[in-house]
C-alpha cells in the first residue's frame, strides 16, 4: 500500500525536475538570442569606430594640406621682392619689370616644392597684372587662357581678387574640360600681411583635387558608402559620388557639434552618418555608409545561433527527461527505505524531498536531546574536577590521568599558566535591562569572559575555564615552558579579553597571570601564584593585569633611584627661568621613570612623590612669586596625594597639582611683570636728567638682570629700555627748547647728556632735525 502511494507521488517531484530542466533549456534558447543581439550591436559598434577612426584620418590628411597652403601663403607674403612690387604705384620701368624675373623663378619653386598645388599666381592691384609661374600676364589675358571658370565669370573673378581676402577658399569651375563637373578648390590671401584694411595684391593657390580625392577614395572602403566635405555656405567642395556643390543632401547647420553619428533616410534607405570638422577651415567632413552593411556582417553569426537553438530543441527535451528519471531514482530508493524503518506515511500536501527532510531532522534532534542531557551531568563533573585540581586536592596520577581521559581533558605539555580573572563591576547598562537576580548576572557575566576567553587564549594553547570561588580560572597548557611566552602572548592576550569585556559589555576585572610551572604538581602552584598576586591590585588599583614574576620580584627588589640629578637641575632651572611647558614634560618624564617597569610599594612611591612635591615647591619660591594662602588651602597637594588608593591615583594627583601651581605662577608672573614695568616706567620719569641713568643702573636699582628687563620692557610696551629713556629725554628737551632760552648744551645736561654733542646725535636720531635747527622752526 505504501509503495502505491510512493508510485503515484513520483509524478510530482518527477514534474517538477522536469519543469526545471526545460526551464534551463528555455534559458539558453534566451542566452542565445541575447547573445545574437549582442553580436550585431558590438559589430555596429566596430564598423562605426573603424569608419569614425577613417574620418578623422582624412580630416588630418586634408588639415595638413590647408595648413601647408597657409604656410605658403605668409612666405610668399613676407618676401621683400614680392613687397616692393606691390607697393609700387608708378608704372613699372625697367629695373621693376626686370626684379619680376626671380619672383617668377620663386613661385615655381613653390609649386614645384608643393605638388598639391595646381596653380599659382599674383595679382598686383597698383599696376594690374598677374604674375605667375609662367611669367607675367594682364587679367584678361591669364582668365582667357589659364581660367576660364564656367561658375565664375571674369567680373566675378577679378572682383575677388580687388577685394580684401582673408585666407579664404573660394570653387572655381574647371577652365580647361568644359563637360567636367568637377570644381577648383582656391585658396585666396589678399596682401599686406600686417594691414587687413587695404588690398594691394592678392595670392591664388589651386589645390590639386587629385590629393583630396585620393584621401577620399582611400577611407570609401565599402562601394554603397559615401564621403563628402561640406563648406560654411553648404556647398559640397569634394565628394567621392561627383555631387554637385549646392546638392541640398546635407546643411552645414545641421552637423552642429564638433564630431558626431546619427542615422537617417535617404531615398528611404536608412543610413549612418558621422562627421567630424576641420580644425583650419571649419568645414564638415562627412561619410554616409546603409546600415544594411551591420547585416551582412551578422549573417555567419545568425546561422550559427538558429542552428544552436534548433539543436537545443530537437536534444534539450529528451536529456532533460532522462535526467529527470536518473535522478529521482535514488529518491525513490531513500523513500521507500525511511517508510519501511520509521513507519510515517507521507501526508498528502508534501512530496518525496520534504519527507525525507523532516524524517532526518526527526532523528537529529532526539540525538541532540540525548546529548544535552549527557553534556550537562559531564560539564558539572568537569568543573568539579579541575577545581579540586587547581587547589590540589588530588595527588594521585593515575586517578588524574583516568579523570583527564572520561571528561576528554588533554594536556599536551607539561608546563603551566593560570590566569585568573576577578569581576571587579558589572553594574552597566546591559546588564540593568535584565530583570535577572546578583548570581544569575554574576552567572552570565562568567559566560561572557569564559566564551572570549576560549577564543582568544585556545587559538594559541590548549586551555580550559573554570569557575571556582566566584571567580574564573584559565588553566594554560603549553608543551615549550619558555618564560617569554607570558609577555609575548599571555599579557597581550589577556588586554585584548579585558578591553573587549570593557568595550562591549561594561564589565570590569582584574586579571592576575602566575608563573610557568612543570608536571601535574605545578597546577596547584600556578593557581595560588595567580591568588597571591591578585592581593596586589588593592595597590595597582581596580581593573588592572598583573603578572606574578613582575610584582612579587619588585616586592622583594632593592630600591633605586631611577632618573638622574641632572634631570632633576633641568627641571628646577626651567621653573626658575619661568619655562614651564620644558618643565611640564621634564616633569612628565620624571612620573613615567618612577611608575615604569616593575612595581614599587604605594608608601615608598608616595615617598617619592612628595620629594618631587617639595622641590617644586622650594624652586617656585625662589621666583618670588608671592605664595596666597587661600590658594594653598584650595589645592591642598599633601591630602590630595595622602588620599590616592593606588598608582594611577598618585600619577593623576601628581599631574594635577603641579598644573595647577602653573597655571598660578602664570598669572601671578604676569601681574608682578606689569607692576615692574610700570615702576620701571615711573623710575625713568622721575630719573631721566641723571647722566648715569641706563639700563644696568635700572636692573640694580630693582634688583634683577638687565636682559631680563630689557627683554621684559620691550616685549610688554614694545619699545626698548634705551629707547624710551632718550625718547623721554628728547620730549623733556623739546619743551625747555619751546619755552626758554637756554642754549643747546644747557638743554643737553638738563636732560641727561653728558655733553652738546650726544645730545645732537641723539635728537637728530629721533626727531630727524638738530635742536639747532629745531628751535628756529
Amino acid at each position: 500500500m505504501r509503495f502505491i502511494e510512493t508510485k503515484n507521488r513520483r509524478k510530482k517531484v518527477f514534474n517538477s525536475w522536469l519543469l526545471s530542466y526545460i526551464f534551463l533549456l528555455i534559458l539558453t534558447l534566451l542566452l542565445n538570442v541575447f547573445a545574437y543581439t549582442k553580436s550585431i550591436s558590438i559589430i555596429e559598434d566596430e564598423v562605426t569606430k573603424v569608419h569614425t577612426a577613417s574620418l578623422k584620418q582624412l580630416q588630418q590628411i586634408m588639415d595638413s594640406r590647408l595648413n601647408d597652403v597657409k604656410r605658403l601663403s605668409i612666405e610668399i607674403g613676407f618676401n621683400d621682392k614680392i613687397n616692393s612690387i606691390m607697393r609700387y604705384k608708378e608704372p613699372l620701368d625697367c629695373y621693376y619689370t626686370y626684379s619680376l624675373v626671380p619672383i617668377i623663378k620663386d613661385l615655381k619653386a613653390f609649386k614645384l616644392a608643393n605638388s598639391f598645388i595646381d596653380d599659382l599666381y599674383i595679382y598686383f592691384g597698383y599696376n594690374n597684372f598677374i604674375l605667375s609661374y609662367s611669367g607675367k600676364y594682364t587679367p584678361e589675358e591669364f582668365y582667357k587662357f589659364r581660367c576660364n571658370y564656367k561658375n565664375l565669370s571674369y567680373e566675378q573673378w577679378l572682383a575677388k581678387l580687388m577685394s580684401r581676402q582673408d585666407n579664404n577658399y573660394i570653387l572655381m569651375g574647371d577652365g580647361v574640360d568644359e563637360n567636367s563637373s568637377e570644381n577648383n578648390l582656391a585658396f585666396i590671401k589678399s596682401l599686406p600681411i600686417e594691414d587687413n584694411s587695404i588690398c594691394e595684391a592678392t595670392i591664388v593657390a589651386v589645390i590639386n583635387q587629385d590629393v583630396f580625392s585620393g584621401a577620399l577614395q582611400e577611407i570609401k572602403w565599402m562601394d554603397q558608402s559615401m564621403v563628402m566635405v561640406i563648406d560654411q555656405y553648404d556647398n559640397i567642395l569634394i565628394s567621392t559620388n561627383n555631387l554637385k556643390s549646392n546638392s541640398s543632401l546635407f546643411k552645414y547647420g545641421q552637423l552642429k557639434e564638433y564630431e558626431g553619428i546619427f542615422h537617417m533616410k535617404i531615398d528611404s534607405q536608412p543610413v549612418v552618418v558621422s562627421y567630424i570638422t576641420s580644425s583650419v577651415t571649419g568645414w564638415k567632413y562627412v561619410s554616409i555608409f546603409p546600415t544594411g552593411i551591420f547585416l551582412e556582417k551578422a549573417k555567419y553569426i545568425k546561422k550559427i545561433i538558429w542552428l544552436s537553438i534548433i539543436l537545443c530543441l530537437s536534444v534539450g527535451f529528451w536529456v532533460a527527461f532522462m535526467f529527470s528519471k536518473k535522478n529521482y531514482t535514488p529518491i525513490d530508493r531513500m523513500v521507500k527505505i525511511i517508510n519501511d524503518n520509521v513507519g510515517e506515511p507521507i501526508s498528502e500536501d508534501s512530496d518525496e524531498i520534504r519527507y525525507i527532510e523532516k524524517s532526518l531532522l526527526q532523528v537529529i534532534e532526539e540525538r541532540e536531546k540525548v546529548y544535552k542531557k549527557l553534556d550537562k551531568q559531564k560539564d558539572v563533573l568537569k568543573n568539579n574536577f579541575l577545581c579540586r585540581l587547581l587547589k590540589g586536592h588530588i595527588s594521585n596520577i593515575d586517578a588524574i590521568q583516568q579523570s583527564c581521559q572520561n571528561y576528554d581533558i588533554h594536556f599536551e605539555g607539561d608546563y603551566f599558566i593560570a590566569m585568573v580573572f576577578y569581576i571587579e563591576d558589572y553594574s552597566n547598562i546591559f546588564f540593568e535591562k535584565m530583570n535577572d537576580n546578583g548570581d544569575e548576572l554574576l552567572n552570565m557575566a562568567h559566560f561572557i569572559i569564559q566564551n572570549i576567553t576560549y577564543e582568544l587564549i585556545g587559538g594559541s594553547f590548549k586551555c580550559y575555564v573554570v569557575e571556582i570561588d566566584n571567580m574564573l580560572c584559565c588553566l594554560i597548557n603549553d608543551y615549550e615552558g619558555k618564560e617569554e611566552i607570558i609577555n609575548d602572548k599571555i599579557y597581550p592576550a589577556a588586554e585584548q579579553i579585558k578591553k573587549f569585556i570593557e568595550d562591549k559589555f561594561g564589565i570590569v576585572t582584574s586579571i592576575a597571570i602566575s608563573n610557568i610551572e612543570r608536571g601535574i604538581e605545578g597546577i596547584a602552584k600556578v593557581y595560588f601564584q595567580a591568588l597571591e598576586v591578585l592581593e596586589y591590585k588593592m595597590i595597582m588599583g581596580k581593573g588592572q593585569i598583573l603578572i606574578y614574576k613582575h610584582v612579587i620580584k619588585q616586592d622583594k627588589a632593592y630600591v633605586k633611584n631611577r632618573y638622574s640629578l641632572s634631570e632633576q637641575e633641568k627641571f628646577v632651572n626651567s621653573i626658575k627661568v619661568g619655562n614651564f611647558k620644558d618643565a611640564q614634560v621634564i616633569l612628565n618624564d620624571m612620573l613615567d621613570d618612577i611608575f615604569s617597569g616593575e612595581v614599587w610599594s604605594i608608601q615608598l612611591l608616595k615617598c617619592r612623590l612628595f620629594g618631587i612635591l617639595n622641590t617644586i615647591i622650594c624652586t617656585m619660591e625662589e621666583t618670588k612669586i608671592n605664595w596666597d594662602q587661600d590658594f594653598w588651602e584650595r589645592l591642598n597637594p599633601v591630602e590630595k596625594l595622602l588620599n590616592c588608593k593606588n598608582i594611577t591615583q598618585l600619577k593623576e594627583q601628581m599631574a594635577y597639582v603641579f598644573g595647577c601651581m602653573n597655571e598660578y605662577v602664570t598669572k601671578q608672573s604676569a601681574k608682578q611683570n606689569a607692576d615692574l614695568v610700570n615702576e620701571v616706567k615711573k623710575f625713568v620719569g622721575d630719573h631721566y636728567y641723571d647722566v648715569n641713568l641706563n639700563v644696568s643702573y635700572i636692573a640694580d636699582s630693582f634688583e634683577v638682570n638687565p636682559s631680563y628687563l630689557s627683554t621684559l620692557f620691550k616685549k610688554d610696551t614694545g619699545v626698548g629700555l634705551l629707547d624710551y629713556i632718550h625718547k623721554l629725554r628728547i620730549e623733556n628737551a623739546k619743551k625747555l627748547l619751546d619755552q626758554s632760552s637756554m642754549n643747546i648744551k644747557d638743554v643737553a645736561e638738563r636732560v641727561g647728556y653728558y655733553n652738546s654733542v650726544a645730545f645732537i646725535r641723539a635728537f637728530k636720531r629721533y626727531e630727524g632735525i638738530t635742536p639747532g635747527k629745531y628751535k628756529t622752526i
